[in-house]
C-alpha cells in the first residue's frame, strides 16, 4: 500500500516513465486516427469502385438497349444478328438476357430477376430512362445486374457483370490508399520516437548535472543548461540540498565539538589510570584497571578517527597542503611503526616490494593518515598467525597495496565498507566504521583510485590505492 495516494492510482501508473506516457499520449490517438482514416478510405474506395463499376455496366447495357430500340418488339426474333450479341461465351464477364412481357427468356443468359430481399437502387441515363440495379447470383457466382423495360414494358433487358471485376478494382483502390497510409504511419512513429528522445535529452543532461554536483554547488547556477519546464524540480532539489547541507553541518559541528570536549576528560582518565598502575593493586583491581585502559584507548582511537574524518571529508574547509612527497620513505616509515603491533598480534608482517624514490605531489600528513588506517584495518581483522604485507610500485600509476589475511569481503560489500560507520554484519572485532571512509576521502582528495579485491593466493583481501602519474 502507498500511503497518501488516491485509490485510483495504481502501482504501474505510479512508476510509469515520462517516455511511456508521451508514447501513450501520442501513438494511441495517432493509431486511432489512422484506423478511422483507413475505414473512411475503405468505404470511399468501395463506393467509388461500385460507382465506376455501375457506370461501366450501364454503358454496356445502353449500347445493347440502343440496338434493341431500333426494332419493334414483335420483330426482334427476325433479326438474328441482333440476337447473336446475347449468346454467352465462357470467357465473357458480361452477360445479357432478353425477356418478353411474360418474363420468358427470348435470348441470352437466364439472369435472375430482383427479389424483394435484394437491395435495389434506380438510376437514370442521359435519356432519362430509369434503370434498376441490384446484386444476384448467376451459376452461384455473384454478379451485378442492371434491368430496364422497353417497348411499353413488352420487353425486359437484363445485363449482368461478374462481381470479381468490382472486387479487383476495390483491391487496387485499397492498395493505392492504404499502402501510403501505412508508410506514413511508420514515418510518423519514427518521428515521434526521435522527437520524444530529443525532448527528453534535457532530462538526461539534468541527471548528469545532479550527479556532478560537489560541495556547495547548486543547479540554479547552471540554469542555462536546464530547460524552463524543469526549473520547479531544480528549485526543489536545490532547496533539499540546502537543508541537507545545513543538517550535515550541524551534525559535523556537533561531532567535532563533542570530540574536542571529550579529549580533555579522556586525557585525565588515561593519565590517572597510568598513575594507578604504579600503585599496589590486588589482582581484581588490576583486571578492572586493564578494562578501563582498554576502553579509554578505544574511545581515544574513536575520537581521533572522528576528527580525522571531519578533517578529510569532501565538505571540509581544510584544503590539503600539497608538496612533493617521497612516497617510498613514507610507506617504509609507516611499515616500521606498525611492525611491533603486528608482532604483538602474532602476525607475519613484511614489506614485499618498495620501489625506491617514488615522488608524488600530495599532503604528507593525510597520506600517512591513510596508510595508518589501511594498516590498522589489516592488522585488526587478520586472523592470528596470518600474513600482512605492504607494497609500493610504479606501473601505469603509483600504487600502494596493503594485503591482509582476513575473511574475504564479498562483492556486495566491497563498496559499502567505504561508507562511514558501516560495518559488515557479523563482524566481532572492535571498530568504529570510520577507518576505510577516511581512506576513501583522502584518496579522493588526491585523485587516486581505491579498490578492494581478494588476494592473489585467494586468502584475504588486497586494498589498492593508485595515484595518477603527473605528466
Amino acid at each position: 500500500m502507498n500511503a497518501g495516494l488516491p485509490p485510483s492510482v495504481s502501482q504501474k501508473e505510479l512508476h510509469a516513465s515520462i517516455r511511456s506516457r508521451l508514447y501513450k499520449a501520442l501513438i494511441v490517438p495517432l493509431v486511432i486516427l489512422v484506423l478511422v482514416d483507413a475505414f473512411i478510405g475503405y468505404e470511399m474506395a468501395h463506393r467509388f469502385a461500385a460507382q465506376a463499376y455501375d457506370e461501366a455496366l450501364q454503358l454496356v447495357a445502353e449500347d445493347c438497349l440502343d440496338q434493341l430500340q431500333s426494332v419493334e418488339s414483335d420483330d426482334i426474333a427476325a433479326y438474328p444478328h441482333l440476337l447473336r450479341q446475347f449468346n454467352a461465351s465462357p470467357k465473357q464477364l458480361v452477360y445479357r438476357g432478353l425477356y418478353d412481357a411474360n418474363k420468358q427468356l427470348i435470348a441470352g443468359v437466364n439472369i435472375p430477376p430482383p427479389s424483394t430481399a435484394d437491395l435495389k437502387s434506380t438510376t437514370k441515363d442521359q435519356s432519362q430512362r430509369e434503370w434498376t440495379i441490384y446484386d444476384g447470383l448467376l451459376d452461384e457466382h455473384p454478379v451485378r445486374i442492371m434491368q430496364i423495360a422497353l417497348h411499353a414494358n413488352k420487353v425486359v433487358l437484363r445485363v449482368a457483370e461478374d462481381g470479381s471485376r468490382s472486387l479487383e478494382l476495390e483491391h487496387l483502390i485499397h492498395s493505392l490508399v492504404l499502402v501510403p497510409q501505412l508508410i506514413l504511419l511508420g514515418a510518423l512513429l519514427w518521428i515521434i520516437k526521435q522527437a520524444v528522445s530529443h525532448g527528453l535529452s534535457p532530462m538526461r543532461r539534468l541527471g548528469s548535472l545532479i550527479v556532478s554536483l560537489k560541495g556547495e554547488a547548486r543547479l540554479q547556477s547552471m540554469s542555462r543548461q536546464i530547460p524552463a519546464e524543469a526549473m520547479p524540480l531544480v528549485e526543489a532539489i536545490d532547496e533539499l540540498l540546502d537543508r541537507l547541507s545545513k543538517a550535515r553541518g550541524l551534525q559535523d559541528r556537533f561531532i567535532a565539538d563533542a570530540a574536542h570536549q571529550l579529549k580533555t576528560p579522556l586525557a585525565a582518565i588515561i593519565t590517572y589510570s597510568e598513575l594507578l598502575q604504579r600503585s599496589n593493586l590486588d589482582p581484581q583491581q588490576i583486571k578492572a584497571l586493564e578494562n578501563l585502559q582498554t576502553g579509554a584507548a578505544r574511545l581515544a582511537r574513536m575520537l581521533k578517527q572522528l576528527l580525522a574524518y571531519l578533517r578529510n571529508a569532501p565538505e571540509s574547509p581544510l584544503l590539503p597542503s600539497m608538496e612533493t612527497v617521497n612516497l617510498s620513505h613514507l610507506v617504509q616509515e609507516a611499515a616500521l611503526d606498525w611492525a611491533p603491533r603486528a608482532i604483538a598480534h602474532h602476525l607475519d608482517f613484511g614489506v614485499q616490494v618498495i620501489d625506491a624514490d617514488l615522488f608524488l605531489s600530495a599532503d604528507p600528513m593525510r597520506l600517512r593518515e591513510m596508510l595508518d588506517n589501511l594498516l590498522d584495518n589489516a592488522l585488526r581483522y587478520s586472523v592470528t598467525g596470518g600474513q600482512v604485507s605492504v607494497s609500493l610500485f610504479k606501473g601505469k600509476a603509483i600504487c600502494v597495496l596493503v594485503e591482509d589475511s582476513a575473511e574475504i569481503i564479498q562483492v556486495s560489500e566491497r563498496d559499502r565498507i567505504f561508507e562511514r560507520f558501516y560495518r559488515i554484519p557479523g563482524t566481532t572485532k572492535d571498530g568504529s566504521g570510520l577507518g576505510l571512509a577516511i581512506v576513501k576521502d583522502i584518496a579522493s582528495l588526491h585523485g587516486a583510485d581505491l579498490r578492494v579485491r581478494p588476494r592473489t593466493n585467494g586468502q584475504g583481501n588486497c586494498f589498492e590505492v593508485c595515484f595518477p602519474i603527473a605528466r
